[in-house]
Formats: structure tokens, C-alpha cells, sequence
């Protein structure tokens, strides 16, 4: 079952989604020119792009190496991480990286919301929403006025724990978490949506040493 919840997010309701209007679903991420307008390192490529010509909008979202760049292999919206915090200090090796731009300058008629999935299991869901237009979430280093930006966030950020629903997050678990942007109209209904996937898998030699020590154990067992 799919558990929602919300944190920072503004009176503006989700309403039922009335399909996406002229969106086309691209692979590479255009409009900001060679890098994106947030943060030092981060790369504008390999986002999941979701274009709306009729309200003449694009959104992106991705999965990415921290302090790195892009995730390999990368299929699709699928993107491929590993297990474990790299400097020991609890965040994860993987960041998620979103952008929007409104080509018409009128963000303020559209809600813009992040949904991230802190459940680990595959095909299962819990999401922590944030509202980009909140200013609570600005207080959370993700909220965003502007016609065009993003951000680029840690799922082990400590804030996301502040939403009493979130999970737990495990750094060193492996499984899929599900990566949304999403625009909304002021009547409420979904008019944009790009989504990503993170699979987090381990080594190979991590996974023939973890088969081995349960090998090992199934033998005491007996």
C-alpha cells in the first residue's frame, strides 16, 4: 500500500490528476544552457524531463553520485546506486537532483511539488512531499519562488525527519526508491509530472560475500 505524507506543503490540494496536457517525455534536460542555476558541480544531463507545450514549462528530475556527477549505468529513468555513506557521516552516496522552468514567468500560477520515496522496498512507496512554493520549505534549503531552479538533496538529510510519517532512512539498504516533480494547476489538477527511479544494489563482491555468510550460517544451523 502507498502511504503519503506531507511536510511544508501549502493549502494548495493535489487534486484528482486530469492527465497531462501536450507533455512529452525527454531524456536530456534543455533550457538552462550548459549547467544548471543551483549549486557548484551540479550537471545539467541525463535528467528525466517531462515538457508541457501548452503551458510551455519543463520539469526534470534525476538520480546522481554526490560531489560526483551521473549515476551508470543509466536506463531510461532507472538509475543505479550503491549501499553506504562514502564519508561515514550517515548521508547516502546518491543525491536527488530537481529543476523547473517556466517559460512564460508565471510559476505563480502553478503549486510545484517534490515526492520522495523513503521506503526501500521494490514496488512499495512512502513519500515525504514538499511544496517548493512554501516558505517552510525554503527554511528547508528546497523551497523555491523563482520562475526557474532546483535543488539537489540527500534522502539522509536530518530535516526530512522533522514529517513524523517519513521512514527511517538506511543508507546502507538496498532496493528502489521512486523520485517524482510535479506541477499543479490553481483548480488543483496534475497538468505535469517527470519521475525517476534509484535502484540501489550492492557490489558484486558484496553480494557473493553476503551469499557466503549466509551459507555460513545456514550451516550452524544445522
Amino acid at each position: 500500500m502507498t502511504k503519503t505524507s506531507m511536510i511544508a506543503v501549502m493549502a494548495v490540494a493535489a487534486g484528482s490528476a486530469m492527465g497531462q496536457i501536450n507533455t512529452v517525455t525527454e531524456t536530456s534536460f534543455s533550457g538552462f544552457g550548459a549547467t544548471m542555476p543551483f549549486g557548484t558541480g551540479n550537471q545539467n544531463e541525463n535528467y528525466v524531463v517531462t515538457t508541457n507545450t501548452a503551458l510551455n514549462f519543463e520539469i526534470g528530475i534525476k538520480g546522481k553520485e554526490r560531489f560526483v556527477g551521473q549515476l551508470a549505468p543509466t536506463v531510461g529513468n532507472v538509475y543505479t546506486a550503491l549501499p553506504g555513506s562514502p564519508t561515514s557521516n550517515g548521508l547516502s552516496g546518491w543525491n536527488v537532483d530537481f529543476a523547473f522552468n517556466f517559460f512564460n514567468n508565471d510559476r505563480i500560477d502553478y503549486g510545484v511539488f517534490i515526492d520522495l520515496d523513503f521506503d526501500s522496498g521494490v514496488g512499495s512507496t512512502s513519500f515525504v512531499t514538499v511544496d517548493l512554493g512554501n516558505p517552510l520549505a525554503q527554511g528547508l534549503g528546497v523551497g523555491l519562488n523563482t520562475d526557474s531552479g532546483g535543488g539537489s538533496q540527500n534522502l539522509g538529510f536530518g530535516f526530512w525527519q522533522l514529517d513524523p510519517n517519513a521512514l527511517p532512512f538506511d543508507v546502507n539498504a538496498a532496493g528502489e526508491y521512486e523520485l517524482v516533480i510535479r506541477v499543479v494547476d490553481e483548480p488543483g489538477n496534475e497538468v505535469g509530472r517527470a519521475t525517476a527511479f534509484v535502484n540501489v544494489v550492492p557490489t558484486p563482491a558484496s553480494a557473493a560475500m553476503l551469499g557466503l555468510a549466509g551459507m555460513a550460517a545456514a550451516r550452524r544451523r544445522r
